[in-house]
């Protein structure tokens, strides 16, 4: 109880929302549907992008989809988030993906279809609309698929394809701007993979790559290139002569025009890590390989993440340490400065946790206020120990923080994968991860912590939003919307917190209206994404596959519904009986419309010989053309439409056709 009450008092102090949970061992799920790979970017506004893969049926196999979290952790594209794509032809398994941010907070995802090696570049925007093709660029064959969003609004694109690194610049709408692919090349024969991309000033970039030695096995290369994507220095320059691996995802930071690389890298049969430094004119100032993390070799550095704040004079590193059985393992933090590459904490790192306590950092390391805070995963991950997730603060010095050294973050007695730790605002982290609290269900989880434990007496606003009714922490369940209930809690620190309830009650529009034999949902759009699955009511409410618009055309004669999922809120319409289908079909035979789908001119072929009266409605029901068709072949210009479904009514006929607009 004690430790509820303190997540509580943390939670209020920094007004989050109650949809945190404050059980550890619960934590709030991120979407409803199973899902066994996810990428997670916290964004500048203090969201946080979870890019997923929901697990499916063959033949899809996997659909790509998309959550956002707010600071209050609230979910902001519904219950199992938004469809991305479910035409990617994947194989039972999943690739590398990346994803990236730019200065809007729009989204950029790179992945390949694991069924035919086909890449994909998405870009979608806070809000979940795609701002490129709806079915994502394809690059042809491609892995590792990596993106630089560019500051003008343009975009680069580096992907591993048949042996070699091509590059291309789209615009802002995703159309490619240079003439052909660019191959990367360091002069010398091999395959070559993307690492990272990374705008400079002046409208250049500069990429890393691996130059693959055999089968995984690599070492590390970077060229800078114009806007045209011409390289700008006479060969690459080779950052480091130790074994890196190209599949493997190294951790950057940026500061102006210079470039910091953490990785880990194997020389003479020993495992350690570096932090490299590129300067913009392909000088490097601390030699190739960089600066070692710890000049010690008795013990392996496995791992590395880096870390760096604007206006910092150094720049963090993490490193997971085994001993070379890679049997026990640890922790140890170092800190360089970012001139001179000189260790902060000695020539031998700070030891957080020793080789032996079975403690490793997993996820990004993060720094507020210039200090590290790191996720520290405690267990084996072998099923009979059980892991669990600890936020861990550290002092400018590389000393804990914290009278109690870690927060709880993930407590439920499991194993835990795909985890991820990224900061919001105001002080507060946040832990992505994948985990199984039933058999057989890999659902997605988040949980939220506060930085600051100075906590006395506080108030606080606890902003809930719910479908139909919600019962608060005073037991009582309300089913309007309610402004005044107040509940007192003690904090940790022995002070009260009185929180105050702020709850909007949401209740979802079940209705439903046909037209011939095309019903159509009535739900009213309120900014907060809608989903839609039709039911066969006569067959005990079975999903009808492919059926997920907001209107539904039947084509044989039956008894309809609509599941309906808005937010918090999902319920089942009415059934709605069509029963002349075959009369509807026979209508249909007096008109053609091609081309459809169309995206400016289509032809309308009727039988009429005289003026006919038309009208266009869009799917929520409105008018967005009317007009008369003079003759029996005339013409519709859709060029002002928006993409989209569309009904279009025409006089004598009972039946409304569907258009859609490309």
């Amino acid at each position: 109880m004690k430790n509820i009450l303190f997540f509580l008092a943390v939670i209020l102090t920094f007004n989050l929302s109650a949809q945190w949970t404050l059980l550890t061992d619960v934590n709030t799920e991120i979407v409803t549907s199973n899902s066994d790979d996810i990428k997670a970017i916290g964004t500048a506004s203090g969201k946080t992008y979870i890019v997923f893969w929901k697990v499916v049926g063959a033949p899809v196999n996997y659909e790509l989809r998309l959550q956002v979290i707010n600071t209050e952790g609230i979910k902001e594209l519904g219950e199992d988030g938004i469809l991305v794509s479910n035409t990617l032809p994947m194989s039972t398994s999943t690739a590398i993906s990346k994803i990236s941010i730019d200065q809007n907070d729009n989204i950029y995802i790179g992945v390949t279809g694991t069924n035919t090696g086909e890449g994909f570049a998405f870009k979608m925007d806070i809000n979940g609309n795609h701002l490129w093709n709806p079915n994502g660029i394809n690059l042809g064959s491609g892995y590792v698929v990596t993106i630089q969003a560019l500051s003008n609004g343009e975009a680069v694109i580096a992907w591993y394809a048949n042996g070699q690194t091509l590059m291309q610049k789209y615009t802002a709408n995703g159309s490619p701007i240079w003439s052909a692919n660019q191959q990367v090349s360091n002069g010398l024969s091999g395959n070559k993979a993307p690492g990272d991309l990374f705008e400079l000033s002046n409208n250049e970039f500069i990429l890393i790559f691996h130059v693959i030695t055999s089968q995984i096995y690599s070492n590390l290369y970077a060229q800078k290139y114009d806007a045209s994507g011409s390289p700008q220095w006479g060969t690459p320059i080779q950052l480091s002569n130790k074994t890196t691996t190209y599949n493997s995802s190294y951790s950057s930071a940026k500061d102006n025009d210079v470039i910091y690389y953490g990785y880990k890298a194997n020389g003479s049969n020993h495992f350690d890590s570096y932090l490299q430094r590129i300067n913009s004119d392909g000088t490097l100032p601390w030699g190739i390989n960089g600066m070692d993390f710890d000049v010690n070799q008795t013990d392996y550095e496995m791992d590395t993440k880096i870390a760096f704040a604007p206006g910092s004079q150094f720049v963090w590193s993490i490193c997971n340490y085994t001993n070379t059985g890679q049997s026990s393992f640890g922790v140890s933090i170092q800190k360089f400065d970012k001139s001179s590459g000189d260790r902060q904490f000695t020539d031998n790192a700070r030891v957080i946790y020793p080789i032996g306590s079975s403690k490793v950092f997993a996820g990004d390391l993060q720094l507020i206020n210039d200090q590290a805070i790191f996720l520290m995963k405690s267990g084996m991950d072998n099923g009979a120990s059980p892991t669990t997730l600890h936020a861990c603060l550290l002092t400018a010095n590389g000393e804990f923080e914290w009278p109690t050294e870690t927060k709880p973050m993930a407590t439920f007695s499991a194993s835990k994968g795909r985890i991820h730790f990224t900061k919001s605002i105001n002080g507060i982290v946040v832990a992505i991860f994948i985990e199984q609290k039933t058999p057989g269900s890999s659902r997605i989880y988040a949980q939220s912590t506060a930085t600051d434990l100075a906590i006395n007496d506080s108030t606080g606003t606890d902003v809930i939003s719910a479908c139909n009714s919600y019962t608060w922490i005073d037991g009582i369940t309300y089913t309007a919307n309610n402004t005044t209930a107040t509940y007192l809690l003690s904090n940790s620190n022995g002070g009260d917190s009185l929180v105050t309830l702020n709850l909007t009650i949401n209740t979802l529009d079940l209705s439903t209206s046909n037209l011939g034999s095309v019903i159509t949902a009535n739900t009213s759009i309120l900014g907060i994404p809608i989903s839609y699955q039709w039911l066969n009511c006569a067959t005990n409410f079975s999903p009808i596959v492919g059926a997920t618009n907001q209107s539904f055309t039947a084509i044989t004669n039956g008894i309809y519904a609509v599941q309906i999922a808005q937010g918090s809120c999902s319920g089942i319409s009415e059934c709605t009986t069509i029963s002349n289908v075959s009369l509807f079909e026979e209508n249909k035979k007096e008109v053609l419309i091609f081309p459809n789908p169309s995206s400016d001119i289509i032809t309308i072929s009727t039988h009429f010989n005289e003026a006919t009266n038309y009208e266009l409605i869009d799917a929520q029901g409105r008018i967005v053309l009317k007009g008369i068709f003079s003759e029996a072949k005339s013409i519709l210009n859709l060029e002002a439409l928006n993409p989209g479904a569309f009904f279009i009514k025409i006089e004598r006929i009972p039946v409304p056709f569907i258009i859609i607009k490309k």
